[in-house]
């Protein structure tokens, strides 16, 4: 695979995670207008954590292979299932969080992401990056 490595791919990052949202915006959709009550409250967070945790699991998620990105091992090779999942962890566990009551921390769940943002913007890499040895490259087109 020939990849590029290139500093500025903070912007495509950034839309190809609005990209990545899409699918949980229709499905929350159709959640919330069809289910009960009780079956919203525990699928919506399952489906949106199982979603979020396992979008890089084959290399990139569907909003990084529009914007022709990948998730790489920060030495350079391959990253392995087991880190392309855990990187999304910190993302990941903002849903479930939310919907656990005796945890109480659903007003800390809105600062998850822009937490990571931030860090992504002062460091190019987020923080589920920096715990599993991830970054995101540009691919050359006709990769993948």
């Amino acid at each position: 695979m020939a990849e590029q490595r290139d500093e500025n791919v903070t912007s495509d990052r950034a839309a190809a995670y609005l990209i990545d949202l899409l699918p949980i915006a229709v499905f929350a959709a159709i959640t919330y207008a069809r289910w009960n009550d009780e079956w919203k409250a525990v699928s919506g967070p399952a489906m949106s954590c199982a979603y979020l945790l396992l979008r890089d699991a084959f290399g990139a998620s569907f909003g990084k292979r529009l914007m022709r990105l990948r998730v790489v091992s920060s030495g350079g090779g391959e990253a392995s299932i087991g880190q392309r999942i855990a990187r999304n962890l910190t993302i990941a566990i903002g849903p479930f969080i939310d919907r656990v009551p005796m945890l109480s921390l659903g007003h800390l769940v809105g600062l998850i992401v822009p937490l990571e943002m931030f860090v992504l913007l002062l460091t190019g890499r987020r923080l589920g990056d920096r715990l599993t040895g991830t970054t995101v490259v540009k691919v050359s087109r006709g990769e993948s």
